[in-house]
């Protein structure tokens, strides 16, 4: 059971990770960070947060201002959670951390992005890094990712789009586990699972009783289930 909890963990991040692809926007949220390195130096990046059902993607970057407007979350209750985000770097953190990981060779043209994927509980991630600031030869942009697969963006797909857009609906199908959300979401789909095959074998043994068989086995009873099934043993 543990093992179709987690396979089915897996097809439920793959769907998800269609839901940008095909519904487009997300509700959107940016803020503007700021602090003072270890030199000394004051310095900006930008956080914006795209939120689907199941999908929370935090992108980075340093002089851009995204077009997007602040919405309300109409339907937050819905939204996947991670019990890691207690004790997770803050946003500033992260921040450094992916400029560090990616370490893009024009960081002010470059957009990093950390998305999760998951449901009841956030289970899988990927990072990608994008340099949108001039196409390459073969028409597309700069990309790098980590731990999730990802479409090369066509850069005239991307005419007229906001300078900053969710790097979700080019991505597709995380591997990078979140091990609190897999655990969590493994235990969830398994006690679903088995409750399921309890209740298919309930049915079909009363179904087999109904027709006089024996429940286990299906072995002819005549309706006669006071000795017992003589075939596999049920109440002997």
């Amino acid at each position: 059971m543990l093992l179709l909890g987690l396979i089915i963990n897996f097809l439920v991040a793959w769907g998800l990770s269609m839901i940008p692809h095909t519904l487009g926007p997300a509700n959107t949220k940016a803020v503007q960070l700021s602090w003072n390195d270890e030199d000394g130096e004051h310095r900006m990046v930008y956080l914006l947060r795209h939120q689907w059902f199941g999908i929370v993607e935090n992108q980075y970057h340093q002089t851009r201002r995204s077009r997007s407007h602040d919405r309300p979350n109409q339907i937050s209750i819905w939204w996947s959670w991670t019990p890691l985000d207690l004790f997770e770097p803050n946003p500033i953190e992260q921040s450094q951390a992916l400029f560090n990981r990616f370490q893009p060779e024009n960081p002010e043209a470059t957009v990093l992005s950390r998305v999760r994927y998951g449901f009841p509980a956030l289970s899988l991630q990927g990072r990608s890094m994008i340099d949108d600031s001039a196409p390459q030869a073969n028409g597309t942009y700069e990309t790098q990712t980590r731990g999730i697969f990802f479409d090369r963006i066509d850069a005239n797909n991307t005419l007229g789009k906001p300078e900053v857009w969710p790097h979700a609906q080019h991505l597709w199908f995380p591997y990078h586990p979140i091990w609190a959300g897999l655990i969590i979401n493994t235990l969830f789909y398994a006690c679903i699972s088995a409750m399921v095959l309890y209740l298919v074998i309930r049915v079909r043994n009363a179904r087999r009783m109904l027709r006089g068989r024996c429940p286990y086995c299906a072995y002819e009873m005549h309706h006669d289930f006071s000795l017992g099934c003589p075939e596999c043993g049920w109440r002997c």
